[in-house]
């Protein structure tokens, strides 16, 4: 089965001059293998999790309202132990369990099928489905990608200097050992392609491609957030070793790129904002992405870089970073995080994105919260709602991303909207023009307070 049948291949030039940037087509590859419909209607994408189970009708009818969908890593890991153990017990001194069975792929894939069966039958927006990965950790409640790879070459993962493993939610991923490049490849990249070939996975999800080797270390910080080792357990707090690092996470995920092509599988890269050029510069490890990117556009592969915490502010480097790729062929994916709770606005999410906007990039928001006296992080099902603004069709650029030095502010014009960022004051405004619809959204400091672990917006304005 396949939900994805028509195939077009497609050209790009990229030419970027002083404060003007053309965006540009997807990827000369014929991946991903469906016709982008992102400017027929808002390109909403859903990434969510469900602890319970396999997804209930109910759910897959809202998520194929979705054009990209998929779900992520949580699973209820309190219950789905031998013998009910509340936490995973470790084994050679911390990096995967020992009795537990669940695989997390199986769920995911089987997800993954759901979804086409309904679409087939029901129908929906939904054109790519994805699955996750981790690649950094081999996450314990997968059997291949986690459990067997530790426990088949615990060699290919980080130790500290007194021989335990660093581990999160299983141990870390470290491809500059001899064999750990290729044993990822002949495992976890050719356990997707097997599922790709039933034509219900169209695309993959692969969170921490950046590694953290970008990150600015201090010996004695955890490496990976959460992480049991610190930069200096082992040495890798100095700017060779990260650097010998991050080749060996490029070199990687570009040959995975490759084969996944082969496989029909479009790569999704989530690399986080230490990356981009503006920061990388600032804190002395220049080139991280642009050096990945090189690598990806040399072997041909089509793929798509994934922002994580897109649209908190009007940040200029995060607009004109993205658009360094869209320039480049690189299509985008964005999750969006606005206010927590209640009422909530994705306007200056959404306006950065059709700021950005080329054929393939896809904006997704979420929000943590209670509902019916449950707690729910932004990752979860219930953090994930229908918003007014994915009923609008924007319709397709007309016009460049123009930025104006005097003023600050970013202007882009659609068929069917105008779309603006202002970077001195912090708002955005997306007008439709027919019917005529105003989404207005202003941010600042005073808008965003910390509560219980996370940002919430405290006024919203509308």
């Amino acid at each position: 089965m396949s939900v994805a049948s028509d195939q077009s291949s497609h050209t790009h030039l990229g030419i970027c001059i002083t404060l003007t940037y053309l965006v540009v087509a997807a990827s000369t590859a014929e991946l991903p293998v469906w016709h982008y419909h992102g400017y027929n209607a808002f390109p909403a994408n859903f990434f969510g999790a469900n602890e319970s189970g396999l997804e209930s009708k109910g759910q897959l009818a809202f998520v194929a309202r979705h054009q990209l969908s998929g779900w992520g890593w949580q699973v209820d890991q309190q219950h789905h132990w031998k013998g009910g153990a509340s936490e995973p017990p470790c084994h050679g001194g911390c990096g995967f369990p020992v009795n537990y069975s669940f695989d997390e792929s199986e769920r995911l894939f089987a997800n993954a099928q759901r979804l086409t069966d309904f679409l087939e039958h029901e129908g929906g927006a939904t054109q790519g489905i994805f699955a996750y990965r981790q690649a950094t950790q081999a996450n314990w409640w997968f059997k291949v990608d986690g459990r067997d790879a530790t426990s088949a070459h615990p060699e290919h993962f980080y130790k500290a200097t007194d021989g335990k493993l660093c581990w999160q939610d299983g141990p870390l991923r470290d491809f500059r050992v001899p064999g750990a490049m290729e044993y990822y490849l002949s495992t976890t990249i050719e356990e997707l392609c097997n599922q790709a070939a039933t034509g219900d996975l169209t695309a993959v999800f692969f969170d921490g491609v950046d590694a953290g080797g970008v990150r600015q270390a201090r010996v004695n910080q955890s490496f990976y957030g959460g992480s049991n080792c610190s930069w200096g357990d082992y040495d890798m707090h100095t700017l060779e070793a990260r650097t010998a690092m991050w080749a060996a996470y490029r070199d990687t995920f570009t040959r995975a790129a490759v084969r996944l092509n082969e496989c029909g599988l479009w790569p999704i890269y989530s690399m986080g904002s230490a990356m981009d050029t503006q920061i990388s510069t600032a804190r002395g490890y220049p080139g991280s992405l642009s050096l990945f990117v090189d690598a990806l556009e040399t072997s041909g592969a089509s793929w798509a870089r994934y922002y994580e915490f897109w649209g908190w502010s009007a940040a200029g480097y995060g607009i004109r970073d993205a658009l360094s790729l869209t320039a480049r062929g690189v299509p985008l994916v964005m999750h969006s995080y606005p206010g927590r709770g209640g009422p909530y606005d994705i306007t200056m999410g959404a306006a950065m994105f059709l700021m950005v906007q080329s054929e393939y990039s896809y904006f997704g928001a979420s929000v943590g919260g209670i509902r019916n006296n449950t707690k729910f992080g932004p990752w979860d099902d219930p953090g994930w709602i229908w918003h007014d603004l994915y009923d609008e069709k924007p319709g397709k650029p007309i016009g460049d991303a123009t930025f104006d030095t005097a003023t600050a502010i970013w202007r882009r014009s659609f068929t069917n909207c105008e779309v603006s960022v202002d970077e001195k004051y912090n708002k955005a405004n997306i007008t439709m023009l027919s019917p005529r619809r105003e989404f207005v959204q202003r941010l600042s400091s005073k808008d965003l307070e910390w509560q219980e672990g996370e940002w919430r917006r405290i006024q919203a304005f509308k």
